[in-house]
């Protein structure tokens, strides 16, 4: 009974669908791999630490996506984005894996084939070359991939341009532009001359505002000289910035320090009145979740949205700074008309411009523009990376040009 129990209450914390979505993308990769093992190389298959190594490998597949889950629907963010790592570090390995197995398989077949002496007129085994090269499709596939992701990871930073509808915006605000961006994460994979030269592609003249969302550093080292870079952007509104959850992890004061030096602006549970065509809007920025992992979405948002619109005037068109996109419900519940965020990366995985993290609900914010009620925001997919790997989300700056709509 007790244990009828735990699976109702877990099955009661998630969606069917998004759960079962990806448990079985993790399912099928693993089962995938073990198959293609015991099919292309049969003589590692006898081996019990092979069968042992793939069933754990397996296991994981199928245990990470469920504890992953638990956890984001216990409001445990902190655990659960540290799994998140564990995610993609497992789908990348194995999609790596894939590759090497496939150069093995690929060695073998042609040392096999050159040893092998072919009688004049004889026919190939069709069945049997069917069956083989069915079985290097899915590991030639991914090794492709993986290569790909890699090269793009290390590919020029792009502009990107988005025109954003929003139904309440005043008609003198039509055209305010921002840069927008987020996640550059200065350390060993991206260094000060990458950041440089991404930024020489914010074109000049051509937005009001630069906005950074979080996670700007891990290297600290590196962030004032990042953040004089950003002072430099000719932007008549001013630069502007939020607290992403690795500024927390890697030293606050040190990061605190560094915006007291710099003429970028730090937002954080605080706003202020700008004014673009004579026309006063709000731009305000909150803390990330980091500053207080215990306290749950439902109870932080709020009051980080409540002090951070603050004194401001409450009928006036209002632009928030998040790191973290979850902010969206109690960002709609303020009245907020715009969200800025990143933290995803999209999860530097994209299928057609939509990312991989978008088949779970509780990254259902990946990337991208979305609307709840009234309110839109921009989740960028992040400039920078953690770890070498990006596929159909390469990094990038975004231009945003706000528009009004008519509303729904």
């Amino acid at each position: 009974m007790a244990i009828a129990a735990g699976v109702g209450t877990f099955l009661a914390m998630v969606r069917w669908r998004d759960f079962l979505l990806l448990f079985a993308a993790f399912a099928g990769l693993g089962a995938v791999l073990l198959v293609f093992v015991r099919v292309a190389l049969r003589p590692w298959w006898q081996r019990r630490s092979v069968r042992g190594a793939g069933f754990a490998l397996l296991a994981a597949n199928l245990l990470v996506p469920v504890v992953w889950f638990t956890l984001m629907r216990l409001g445990l963010t902190e655990p659960a984005d540290r799994l998140v790592t564990v995610q993609l570090g497992l789908f990348f390995a194995e999609l790596a894996l894939g590759g090497v197995l496939l150069l093995i398989v690929l060695w073998r077949a042609g040392e096999g084939w050159r040893r092998r002496p072919t009688p004049a007129g004889m026919r190939p085994d069709r069945r049997r070359f069917l069956l083989q090269g069915t079985a290097l499709l899915l590991p030639a596939a991914a090794g492709a991939a993986g290569l790909g992701g890699v090269l793009e990871s290390g590919s020029p930073v792009r502009l990107r341009r988005r025109t954003v509808w929003l139904p309440n915006l005043p008609p003198a605000l039509s055209g305010l532009r921002i840069l927008h961006f987020a996640d550059v994460h200065l350390w060993h994979l991206v260094r000060l001359p990458d950041f440089e030269r991404a930024l020489r592609r914010a074109p000049r003249g051509e937005f009001d505002l630069v906005c950074v969302t979080g996670d700007l550093a891990d290297d600290l080292a590196q962030l004032p000289e990042a953040l004089a870079m950003i002072a430099r952007l000719e932007a008549p509104l001013g630069h502007y910035a939020s607290l992403g959850n690795h500024e927390h992890a890697r030293g606050l004061r040190a990061v605190l320090a560094a915006y007291a030096e710099s003429p970028v602006e730090l937002l954080c549970a605080s706003g202020k009145l700008l004014s673009y065509r004579g026309h006063p809007f709000v731009l305000a920025g909150i803390d990330d979740q980091r500053a207080a992992p215990r306290v749950s979405q439902r109870v932080f948002y709020p009051d980080q949205v409540r002090r951070a619109l603050g004194p401001t005037a409450a009928e006036a068109f209002s632009v928030l700074l998040s790191h973290r996109p979850s902010v969206l419900p109690a960002a709609a519940a303020a009245g907020v008309d715009l969200v800025l965020a990143g933290h995803t990366h999209g999860g530097q995985l994209a299928i057609a411009g939509r990312s991989i993290l978008q088949l779970n609900g509780a990254a259902r914010w990946a990337w991208g523009v979305y609307r709840h009620k009234q309110t839109a925001m921009h989740v960028t997919c992040g400039l920078g990376h953690w770890f070498p790997f990006r596929l159909g989300c390469p990094p990038e700056l975004v231009l945003l040009e706000l528009r009004p709509a008519a509303a729904d």
